[in-house]
């Protein structure tokens, strides 16, 4: 989701090979930070927590297949991952320490029977599918609050955006679309596939912090 700052900089990028994350791409940033592409949500997620675990003052802050931390040379920040040791077990410490939350959720969505046509499934293995899956929050973009969250049941990740986003979904609304789900904070215009919703605040100005869900959480839906 992040995109460099300034055009010229491209022609400082810096790409290499890692053994667990694979390519790399490494460029400035506008003048005080770097960008490292990835390859996706997966990565992000594991290379975020690596670098939270050793150098925790470049505050990384994840995209959906790209880091952005605060540095000014791209070729420490590029010699820095090179060395980590990055690891994809959910179950490793950086993980079991992140919260897990269970989202009570009325699977009465207006796009149920869409997304069942899409998928050739019935509306009841959708609802399956979605609620059976443990997701991740990659970041958090488009409104205050809003996770994206991957872990998609392989089933629907080929169900796309809607041709015409809605001018108006209902806050609380639950939807999926290319790959990810989501849950929508507050009522916006949005263009994905809703399954249904959800009563739990997702953002509170009285709540430290204010969001309820962060990057490194995991989430599961359960039907009420």
């Amino acid at each position: 989701m992040h995109r460099m700052a300034r055009p010229e900089l491209a022609s400082l990028a810096r790409s290499a090979e890692h053994p667990n994350l694979g390519t790399l791409r490494v460029a400035p940033y506008g003048r005080d930070h770097v960008l490292i592409d990835v390859s996706g949500p997966t990565t992000v997620t594991a290379l975020r927590a690596a670098l939270l675990h050793e150098q925790p003052t470049l505050r990384p802050r994840p995209g959906w297949s790209s880091v952005l931390v605060r540095a000014t040379d791209s070729a420490k920040v590029l010699e820095l991952v090179m060395s980590l040791d990055v690891g994809f077990d959910r179950n490793s410490a950086a993980d079991i320490a992140a919260p897990h939350h269970v989202i009570d959720t009325s699977y009465d969505g207006d796009d149920l029977e869409t997304v069942a046509r899409l998928t050739d499934l019935t509306v009841d293995a959708v609802i399956d599918a979605h609620r059976g899956a443990t997701y991740c929050v990659v970041f958090l973009g488009f409104t205050r609050a809003f996770a994206y969250l991957d872990g998609l049941d392989p089933r629907l990740v080929a169900v796309p955006r809607l041709a015409t986003p809605r001018v108006r979904v209902p806050s609380g609304s639950i939807g999926i679309a290319a790959g990810q789900t989501g849950i929508y904070p507050m009522a916006s215009p949005g263009g994905w596939h809703l399954l249904g919703h959800t009563d739990a605040v997702l953002f509170d100005t009285s709540r430290t912090p204010p969001s309820l869900l962060a990057p490194g959480d995991t989430v599961q839906f359960r039907a009420v």
